[in-house]
């Protein structure tokens, strides 16, 4: 019988899938992992990764990110790239091929889960972090949540907006409403 991987397990996955080819900075990998939890939740009824997140400053942040990605970087799957200036640094970060078995990491995932990541890095992966937190931050489950609170993935199915939105990308399908 085969296990069921835990939300840490998922979302080390879906970090080395979405980082696979180029860089991807800290903030917009936290919002991709969001994004294809999301858009996964309002198609099918339930997130990949089974992750809680949280309202962060920035934008909802699975709560195990952090050890996610230190344990990746730990364990010679992502590379983590700092780039510093007078005022910042930035973090990015990009998986090892060489030292990751594509075929049984996909195998990890639903058929439907690979549609969903595949879709959100193929339209999202090249918008900067600050456009898809501040995406983030426009849409429930966020804007209902009180700061450091956990989401309510629930949220999500009353926002029309974050629906259009979504279905204008192609991420979602929208019902066709008749004409009646």
């Amino acid at each position: 019988m085969k296990s069921i991987p835990s939300s840490f397990d998922r979302l080390a996955a879906m970090t080395v899938l979405l980082t696979t080819g180029k860089k991807v900075g800290r903030h917009a990998l936290n919002r991709l992992i969001w994004f294809a939890d999301l858009v996964h939740f309002l198609q099918h009824g339930r997130t990949i990764s089974g992750a809680v997140y949280s309202r962060w400053p920035f934008g909802p942040v699975a709560d195990e990110m952090d050890t996610v990605r230190r344990v990746l970087i730990r364990d010679g799957l992502i590379d983590e790239h700092i780039q510093e200036s007078r005022c910042y640094r930035v973090h990015a970060y990009q998986a090892r091929r060489r030292n990751i078995d594509y075929v049984l990491l996909r195998q990890e995932f639903a058929k439907s889960e690979l549609r969903t990541l595949k879709a959100v890095k193929q339209v999202l992966r090249g918008q900067p972090g600050s456009y898809l937190s501040a995406m983030a931050r426009r849409f429930e489950p966020w804007t209902g949540a009180r700061p450091g609170a956990d989401l309510d993935w629930r949220r999500a199915h009353s926002d029309v907006k974050l629906r259009q939105w979504m279905a204008s990308l192609g991420l979602i399908r929208e019902p066709v409403s008749s004409p009646c």
